[in-house]
């Protein structure tokens, strides 16, 4: 799971490597791991095209394969016909020890573009060791030769992917690659953001970390191994399908963060750069999967021999928002991470600062549970319009309208949406998103920059959120632990601390100066953030007067009481005390099991037996039996319900030393402890117990 992370988070600061998202793809693919589902496209009849479903599985693993589709073109020959979308979705049942929780894509042919392929859901963790998939494959105006494949890949291939094999073909070509001539300027900038230096960068020295494909095959970056001595260039061998045209479609891609100069030179001619970079909408509608690719067509050379000239240089307008998090305890601290070879693993040591603390990880957000909730943007220019995307899972709904730049809806706009839960299809374009187990562990999210997205992050009990550091933050008055941020150009981390954090006594009354709950290790009402307890003054009417004097009988009323439990889960600021400002505030009338509280007195209660008289909240009353400490003003009870209270009192004569007649009263009470009296078991209760407040607990924000 780290090291799905730790590629996204090379491939946004450095090209170092070899570019593993254009190299993954074969490297799966020829694996020949676990089984199949191959959908391909093929002819049927004269001009018409349609879809038919191979599986190839040996052992049996594909448990359920469906097709929803307009029609079948004939059920005995599994083909799909038309233009219109197809939906096949397959369900794997594969031993966990053969799988990770991730699968390869293959495409191909002439409108490969015309796939798309999710993951529908996270694996299911099945109780005979086995994962379950579910994969939903669409398929939009199928032709001859597109292809797909999926299958699942294992953990024993050992090390991060390479540039793979060469693709398949019937044809071999020789491709010469190598910079042009010239610079770019490029800057320097440590984790924090500050700059090191200015350098100057060549062409020559960056032509190999872009990658280029024909005929719609795999992209292929070139290897070290590819370098020829002394001359400047790369050279390899390419498999590719010949179509039998008089031209051979050239692909070239980068990732989002750089860019092709200029012009590409093949063959000692010159061919434009077949998209533009400084134009959102254009820039967009080349992205994919963090790379930018395009494609252009050149003479097919008689000896298949391309020389091919490209100056690959720093993006200065990516357009692209792209943000990791994880809660993946795993990637707390920042790790120094090396190939060990003996082990066939990557070994990955914890970095440490000058004075011997851990490094924090800087998209760590732990004890908590994070979920990407919504998204929306806007596309578009003054000439051609605005079109403004969103969806949100709060509504369950995706919709899109015209819109201003702001996104401000038109006047008499037009507009379109659909429903999360209904359609399967429903989504909003250019959005990216990973998650890679249950309850969002760690997770990327690739949008156009300048998106509004908003995270949820629930803390764990007796963890809260502080220091949440993300630009153009809006906190939700609402929605509990909804952030909504800018997501700016280029990577970042969804930055936030999550902190271990006591419950909160509020005492807003004279009679009371303090005051602590402890809810026990049982308790699972509360599942986040703190407790806070309310203790406040309270105006009764005469008939609940009457009701507390009536279950009171015999003993004195000296003070009545509101005492109020709250669920607060703070709201990202550096300093939280719980209240109804900093915090979000869910009221809890009743726990699953009793919770002790102790309360501060400010002065001392007459007599020499307290009680605590409960009024319910069906309306009737109880006596909860109660311990007081004279010598500290302080009295403990246990309750698991949250209403107006009463404190009563009672002198009794002191009893004979004799174990029969030390029985407690009536009531069945705890017999109060004043000055002089024997502790007894009251006073262990009270040794365990223990006497004051809980406090909030911080540590440092480190970002």
């Amino acid at each position: 799971m780290q090291g799905k992370l730790h590629k996204l988070k090379k491939f946004s600061r450095t090209m170092v490597g070899k570019m593993t998202i254009f190299g993954i793809i074969a490297v799966l693919v020829g694996a020949n791991l676990g089984p199949i589902l191959m959908a391909r496209a093929a002819q049927h009849g004269e001009g018409e095209y349609g879809l038919r479903v191979d599986i190839d599985d040996p052992d049996g693993w594909m448990s359920e394969v469906t097709v929803n589709a307009n029609e079948w073109q004939s059920a005995e020959d599994e083909y799909l016909t038309g233009n219109g979308k197809y939906f096949l979705t397959a369900t794997l049942i594969i031993p966990d020890a053969d799988v990770k929780q991730t699968t390869s894509i293959r495409t191909g042919g002439d409108k490969s573009e015309n796939f798309e392929v999710r993951l529908a859901g996270t694996p299911e963790h099945l109780a005979d060791d086995t994962t379950k998939f579910t994969y939903t494959m669409n398929y939009t105006n199928m032709v001859e030769h597109d292809f797909l494949s999926l299958m699942p890949y294992s953990e024993d291939g050992g090390g991060e992917p390479g540039p793979g094999p060469e693709p398949e073909g019937d044809t071999e070509a020789i491709v010469r690659l190598r910079g042009g001539e010239g610079s770019f300027d490029d800057s320097v900038y440590d984790e924090d953001g500050n700059l090191i230096e200015e350098r100057t960068v060549y062409y020559a020295d960056t032509y190999y970390e872009g990658a280029y494909a024909i005929n719609g095959g795999h992209f292929y970056q070139m290897a070290p191994e590819d370098q020829v001595d002394g001359t400047g260039y790369s050279e390899a061998s390419y498999m590719y399908n010949d179509d039998g045209r008089d031209t051979v479609t050239l692909g070239f891609a980068s990732l989002w963060h750089m860019r092709y100069v200029d012009s590409i030179v093949v063959n000692n001619v010159n061919y434009n750069i077949e998209m533009d970079y400084d134009d959102q909408v254009s820039y967009l509608n080349h992205y994919g999967g963090q790379i930018v690719s395009f494609e252009i067509e050149v003479p097919k050379a008689n000896d298949n021999f391309y020389d091919v000239v490209i100056k690959l240089g720093r993006n200065e307008h990516p357009w692209i928002g792209n943000f990791l998090w994880t809660a993946d305890p795993e990637q707390q601290y920042e790790r120094d991470c090396h190939w060990d070879d003996e082990t066939g693993t990557d070994v990955c040591e914890i970095r440490y600062d000058e004075e011997g603390n851990p490094i924090p990880g800087r998209d760590y957000v732990g004890h908590s549970t994070l979920d990407l909730i919504a998204v929306q943007y806007t596309l578009g220019n003054e000439i051609d319009g605005y079109t403004t995307y969103s969806c949100d899972k709060n509504t369950m709904l995706c919709s899109q309208w015209e819109s201003d730049k702001d996104g401000n809806m038109l006047p008499d706009a037009g507009g379109m949406g659909c429903s999360l839960d209904m359609d399967e299809n429903c989504s909003i374009s250019y959005l990216e998103f990973e998650s890679h187990s249950d309850g969002m562990v760690d997770g990327s999210l690739v949008v156009p920059a300048g998106a509004r997205v908003t995270m949820r992050v629930i803390p764990d009990y007796g963890y809260q959120v502080v220091n949440v550091n993300m630009a153009e933050l809006e906190v939700s008055d609402d929605g509990i632990g909804e952030f909504t941020f800018t997501v700016s150009e280029g990577a970042a981390y969804f930055v936030a601390d999550v902190v271990e954090a006591g419950d909160f006594v509020n005492a807003e009354t004279d009679l009371v100066t303090d005051g602590s709950i402890d809810l026990g290790e049982g308790q699972t009402t509360l599942s986040h953030g703190s407790a806070r307890l309310d203790v406040k003054d309270v105006d009764l009417t005469d008939e609940d007067i009457a009701g507390f004097e009536g279950a009171a009988e015999g003993y004195e009323i000296k003070n009545y009481l509101n005492i109020s439990l709250f669920n607060v889960t703070c709201k990202g600021a550096e300093v939280c005390i719980g209240s109804d400002e900093d915090s979000w505030t869910e009221q809890v009338k009743d726990l699953n099991e009793p919770a002790t509280i102790t309360l501060q007195l400010e002065e001392g209660v007459d007599g020499n037996e307290i009680v605590i008289v409960h009024q319910k909240h069906d309306g009737t009353y109880e006596i909860i039996p109660t311990v007081y400490d004279a010598e500290t003003n302080t009295i403990t009870f246990t309750t698991a319900s949250f209403s107006n209270y009463a404190i009563a009192s009672r002198t009794v004569d002191a009893e004979p030393e004799d174990e029969s007649a030390m029985s407690t009263p009536d009531t069945g009470l705890f017999t109060a402890l004043s000055e002089g009296a024997s502790v007894g078991v009251a006073g262990v209760l009270l040794v365990v117990l223990g006497v004051g407040a809980f406090v909030l607990k911080r540590r440092d924000a480190k970002k």
